[in-house]
C-alpha cells in the first residue's frame, strides 16, 4: 500500500518517466511514477493519472498517450468481443461513450 499526492500524477517531474511500447500496430505510453520507495507504473499509473485530472480538474503537464506519428491511441479504443481484446475502428472510436453507455443500460435491463 502506498500513499502519494494526485498532483503527483499530473505534474509529472523528476519522478514520471514513460516508454512507448507497440501492440499490434498502435503504440502505448506506459507510465512510471517513483515515490517515497515505490515505483507506480503501467495500469495503476494510468488510472492514477485518470482519477488526478478529474479530481483536480486539470490536464496532465506531460503528454498522456503515445504521439500519433508512432501509431498513438487512446486506451478507450479497445474492445473485448468474448474472445480477444480488439482496437476499435475510426467510426467505433467516435461513438465509444454512447456505446458504452448503451451496452450498460442493456446490461442493466437484462438482470432485472
Amino acid at each position: 500500500v502506498f500513499h502519494a499526492p494526485l498532483s503527483l500524477f499530473v505534474d509529472g517531474g523528476a519522478s514520471h518517466t514513460y516508454q512507448d511500447i507497440t501492440w499490434e500496430q498502435h503504440a502505448y505510453r506506459i507510465h512510471s511514477f517513483d515515490h517515497a520507495g515505490f515505483k507506480i507504473w503501467g495500469l495503476t499509473a494510468g488510472i492514477l493519472i485518470q482519477v488526478a485530472q478529474l479530481a483536480l480538474g486539470r490536464a496532465p503537464a506531460f503528454m498522456e498517450h503515445a504521439p500519433p506519428e508512432l501509431g498513438g491511441i487512446m486506451y478507450g479504443c479497445f474492445r473485448y468481443d468474448g474472445h480477444r481484446l480488439q482496437v476499435r475502428g475510426n467510426a467505433e472510436n467516435s461513438h465509444h461513450n454512447q456505446e458504452v453507455q448503451e451496452q450498460d443500460v442493456a446490461e442493466s435491463n437484462s438482470r432485472n
